[in-house]
């Protein structure tokens, strides 16, 4: 169970922030501030300093597929 800097339980945590590797080595990433059509951004506090920061996901899949989006046409 991943769970945030304040302690709560996360079922809606995105999986990169679930990889050893990734950004939970230095961060703890909660929950998901908002969303568009392909990319979402999620609170992230910096363990050691405790700064906040938004952390932006974007779904490369979706991105590539969706020109027109992309492109504001």
């Amino acid at each position: 169970i991943f769970k945030s800097a304040s302690g709560e339980d996360l079922k809606d945590v995105h999986p990169a922030f679930l990889e050893e590797d990734g950004p939970t080595q230095s961060y703890d990433c909660g929950k998901a501030l908002g969303s568009g059509a392909f990319a979402e951004v999620r609170l992230c506090i910096h363990k050691r300093t405790g700064r906040k920061y938004a952390a932006k996901i974007v779904d490369k899949k979706r991105f590539a597929l969706n020109k027109e989006l992309r492109t504001g046409s």
